[in-house]
């Protein structure tokens, strides 16, 4: 990252953060060369691209290439991270400081420290001293200033090639070093002959592999890294790779090109892949299209013509292309008959439309690139591949047919075959691989219809098109909601036999109508909204939160989907994925009641709140209560993953199958198959029938019509906690509830008109009654910033939490009771590193009040018990310490006094936050390892001069004496303990099993 300043009519280059670089700004204008303390620098400029260079003994030495595009802070996160992570990043792979001097530079790397003096003209004198480990901490202190609060290891590996970086040269793409590449000397003015030349060229010199993702590399989508990885380490790529290189060669050359997207069918499984899968390319020449293709491992040698019908054979085989309306088939001919290699349409798309698959096929377990390590090379009428530990030679004979030989090789063996076989020499270390493809999570079967209505009405039984076409109407729309339950079930057997489900209608579509199979809401109510979409409906997206009937209590506000239709002067709630649901739609009105074939069914209405309940044997039963806020299907995208990897989810928790039947339902769910009659008024019989791991496969071939492409697991796990859910409850937040919670039974005490004795009262009797803690993160719970979950979570099911819940309550109780609170975010010192964390670690809120703006902070553990003036330099001793508020320029510091020293607590600007501004680190502090909250399982709560601890396997005690000091006493918990601890000395329990942690 550099800056560039606009000053006195001209613009100055800034960079105080690259070794190497100018000490002085440095004049942004090509061809300026300057000599400074640091040595003697210029710019120079090819096309869009700057270039700046330091003078060296031997030449010029390019430092970096930039552009002149504006950049934002934010742009760089993802490279802060790599430079963290990679083995590629010099940061990572050497411990270094240097400081520059006046016409010198001190350089501490590893084990070593490098003096170096400049001298006029670019002239340098370098002396290296070695160190010893122990002498480092000191150098650095004395030399450098800096003094670390870890243990440093001191780190210099060597750097062969940077994983995805270019090699130290300012020469830009090169069409030459291309040319000499793939063995051309040129290649003339564009025609059909040079076209071909070159396609044959590329296929017969760069090998199609994925060598990176099984080295430590990471495939950037970039053609100068793209360049610099295929013609200057003479390495191969994926299909992204080649063909994204092919295409700026062919640019470069005068084609007129076009990009397109292809679905790579899996020759090992016979399936599609997604959208994106595959990378191709057009040209227009000579009054034909012609398709290249220079990234399939078993495609066309040579430019094939874009025309349907056409059949050739080339050098690897013969290759035909037919079309089924928009859609292109590329198929290869072999013994048993034609296989289809990708089908693809004509829509333009662009090399930047990949980035996503990009990423996937690097690491999604449904990718082959990832399942295998593989390189293969074109050869006149012959392949070679390498694969895992095989070498796989192909002979092509004339008409289609093959000849493969296959010779195993030791780990040994691979780095010199690749060496000798395939030109490539990596610079990591290959960890091969070849495993089994049982089933891609996000592909479609090999299916080339489109999404066709008429294919979707015969799936749920209606073969007469006209009976539910033209005008739309309420008959027809019972029709055609009544067959969908009765003929797709409600199903969660993709998460247990190895599928992922995605929120895609053609997924979907090829899901339930081709391949027969089920879905859970999201999956059926989003296919059935796009078919009344096609049928001239105009349904409306509605969200739910669905109670769950083994916990009682009620999920996501976007847990369920379903929608509505204004029908003949009325309004219809519709929903084909609910197991227990509707079978016909019923009428959105206040009161309705009405009985159908599978129950009896009321809506009713509370403020804005619509709850669908249904009739159990008396007993009216809530199934999810929603508002008449419209979605749109891209909302439960997060709730869709969410419910396939979560352990709190139903349909993880549980491998289930449901079918509606006229009257009646049947469900498979673990190792039962259960089967429901419905009788009239509510009631219902039950029977339930064991069934074995081996009967399950045939019972659901032909009790629900479903074949698995995948092994089934069964499972059946019981349901404790779900750990997103909120309770039964119809009230709203209610502030007399909290109020109690904290011990404040009397709620005049502290309604009425805001005061500062009442916000004493408050804020004081929250941190003596609810606990800090963090038990969430290590008894399997997510904590989700949401109010209400929150209010839920501490008020009803008496929990405590960490900063962003105890304070995020904490200020919607000061907004019901009429204060103004305003958020405030702080860098909380970690009293473990002795390090400031991030300027959003920690959130609290001021509010003014009589005159005076005070500092609240309920969710610190050894903060405030009180609220604290806000006042620079203001001491104050309250119940649990002594603490003052220093300010240094903008930034206040609230300290705490330990044995007559004042330690940080933390540090703060009076910049004005959102509880918005906190959900990454509130994601963060869930899942980092250099989280406090995921490295201790604590529980920490106040006491009147006191304070009581648990971490790990310990409790503390805490006396808080006069003056800042205190007394702590340490007792040693076993694992069976800690349950009875935390419900006899906190008040809590919880839902899941703890394991406890204290790293």
């Amino acid at each position: 990252m550099i800056l560039v300043v606009n000053l006195e009519g001209r613009r100055w280059l800034c960079d105080v953060g690259y070794g190497e670089s100018f000490v002085e700004p440095f004049q942004l204008e090509a061809g300026w060369e300057e000599e400074q303390d640091s040595g003697v620098y210029r710019l120079h400029v090819e096309g869009d691209e700057w270039y700046m260079e330091r003078k060296v003994e031997n030449g010029w030495r390019c430092l970096y290439m930039f552009t002149l595009e504006e950049r934002t802070f934010e742009d760089f996160r993802e490279m802060c991270e790599y430079h963290q992570t990679s083995p590629s990043s010099i940061f990572v792979q050497k411990s270094l400081c240097s400081l520059q001097l006046p016409r010198a530079r001190l350089t501490y790397i590893g084990r070593q420290l490098i003096s170096t003096e400049y001298t006029k003209g670019g002239g340098s004198v370098k002396t290296t001293r070695k160190l010893t480990d122990e002498e480092i901490p000191g150098l650095l202190r004395d030399i450098f200033g800096i003094v670390l609060s870890g243990k440093l290891v001191p780190k210099d590996e060597d750097i062969v090639i940077p994983k995805i970086h270019q090699p130290d040269t300012c020469h830009t793409m090169d069409l030459n070093s291309y040319f000499q590449r793939v063995n051309l000397t040129n290649s003339g003015h564009p025609s059909l002959s040079a076209l071909r030349e070159l396609h044959r060229h590329h296929v017969h010199s760069v090998p199609i592999e994925g060598l990176s993702i099984h080295s430590g590399e990471k495939i950037i989508l970039d053609v100068s890294w793209i360049y610099n990885k295929i013609v200057v380490r003479r390495r191969g790529g994926f299909c992204y790779e080649n063909n994204g290189l092919f295409l700026w060669v062919l640019q470069q050359l005068g084609y007129q090109t076009q990009v397109l997207s292809a679905k790579g069918r899996n020759r090992i499984i016979s399936i599609f892949g997604p959208p994106f899968d595959h990378m191709l390319l057009v040209v227009n020449l000579e009054g034909r299209r012609w398709l290249c293709d220079v990234g399939f491992g078993e495609s066309f040698v040579e430019p094939f013509p874009l025309e349907a019908g056409w059949e050739e054979e080339q050098d690897s085989g013969v290759y035909r292309l037919h079309v089924e309306e928009d859609e292109w088939y590329m198929e290869r001919k072999e013994e048993n008959g034609w296989r289809s290699l990708y089908k693809f349409t004509l829509e333009e798309r662009t090399f930047e439309d990949f980035r996503e698959m990009c990423e996937y096929h690097q690491t999604s377990p449904s990718s082959i690139f990832v399942q295998k390590s593989l390189c293969s090379l074109q050869l006149p009428r012959a392949r070679l591949t390498y694969i895992g530990r095989q070498l796989i030679s192909t002979e092509y004979s004339k008409g289609g047919g093959t000849v493969k030989t296959t010779r195993k090789l030791t780990d040994e063996e691979i780095p010199g075959l690749l060496r000798d076989k395939f030109g490539i020499v990596l610079s990591g270390k290959l960890v091969p691989k070849d495993e089994d493809i049982i089933i891609p999570k996000t592909h479609q079967p090999d299916s080339s219809s489109k999404l066709d209505l008429n294919t979707y009405l015969q799936r749920i039984g209606i073969e007469d098109y006209t009976a539910v076409s033209q005008t739309p109407s309420l008959s027809k729309l019972r029709t055609i909601h009544r067959q969908h339950v009765l003929s797709v079930p409600f199903e969660s057997l993709s998460i247990h036999s190895g599928e992922k489900i995605f929120l895609d209608v053609e997924w979907i579509y090829e899901k339930i109508v081709l391949r027969k199979r089920g879905g859970f809401c999201f999956e059926n109510n989003g296919l059935f909204f796009w078919v009344l979409q096609q049928l001239g409906y105009q349904p409306r997206v509605l969200s739910s939160s669905v109670k769950n009937k083994f916990t009682g209590l009620y999920e996501s506000p976007l847990s369920h989907m379903m929608m509505t239709v204004d029908l003949e002067g009325r309004r219809w709630l519709c929903d084909v994925g609910f197991g227990d649901g509707i079978m016909e739609p019923f009428p959105l009105e206040a009161g309705w009641e009405e009985e159908q074939d599978c129950g009896v069914y009321r809506l009713q209405v509370d403020e804005d709140e619509w709850h669908l309940r249904k009739k159990e044997e008396e007993v009216w039963k809530s199934l999810y209560k929603f508002t008449l806020k419209e979605r749109t299907f891209e909302d439960f995208r997060e709730l869709c993953e969410l419910y396939q990897t979560s352990p709190s989810s139903f349909f993880v928790q549980k491998s289930f199958c449901s079918l509606r039947l006229p009257h009646g339902q049947l469900t498979y769910m673990g190792r039962r198959l259960i089967s429901t009659e419905y009788t009239k008024g509510g009631g219902s019989v039950k029977t339930t029938k064991e069934v074995t791991e081996e009967e399950i496969p045939a019972l659901l071939r032909d009790k629900f019509g479903i074949v698995l492409s995948g092994k089934l697991v069964p499972k059946d796990e019981e349901i404790v906690i779900p750990k997103i859910y909120q309770l039964d409850s119809s009230s709203k937040l209610d502030l007399n509830t909290y109020l109690q919670r904290i011990g404040i039974e009397d709620y005049t005490a502290v309604s009425q008109m805001p005061s500062l004795s009442k916000l004493r009262t408050i804020h004081r009797q929250h941190v003596l009654s609810v606990p800090f803690e963090s038990l969430s993160i290590h008894s399997g719970e997510k904590i989700f910033l949401d109010v209400e979950w929150i209010y839920e979570k501490i008020v009803l099911r008496k929990r405590g939490g960490f900063c962003f819940e105890n304070n995020g309550l904490f200020f919607w109780v000061l907004q019901q009771l009429g204060y103004q609170p305003r958020v405030l975010s702080s860098s909380v010192k970690n009293k473990f590193t002795g390090l400031y964390e991030s300027p959003l670690s920690h959130m609290m809120m001021t509010v003014d009040l009589e005159g005076r703006r005070w500092l609240c902070d309920v969710g610190f553990g050894d903060g405030i018990m009180e609220p604290f003036p806000l006042e620079a330099g203001w001491e104050e001793e309250q119940d649990c310490g002594v603490y003052r508020l220093q300010v240094e320029e903008d930034e206040w510091h609230l300290r705490k006094k330990e044995e007559e020293v004042w330690k940080s607590l933390y540090k703060f600007t009076l910049k004005e936050r959102t509880f918005e501004d906190f959900r990454e680190l509130c994601e963060l502090y869930q899942t980092s390892p250099s989280s406090f909250f995921v490295q201790k399982s604590f529980c920490s709560l106040r006491l009147p001069h006191g304070q009581l601890t648990y971490m790990g396997r310990r409790l503390i005690s805490t006396e808080y004496t006069k003056g800042g000091g205190s007394v702590k006493t340490t007792q040693e918990v076993t694992e069976e303990e800690i349950p009875a601890l935390l419900r006899d000395k906190f008040g809590i329990v919880l839902s899941a099993k703890l394991t406890p942690k204290d790293e």
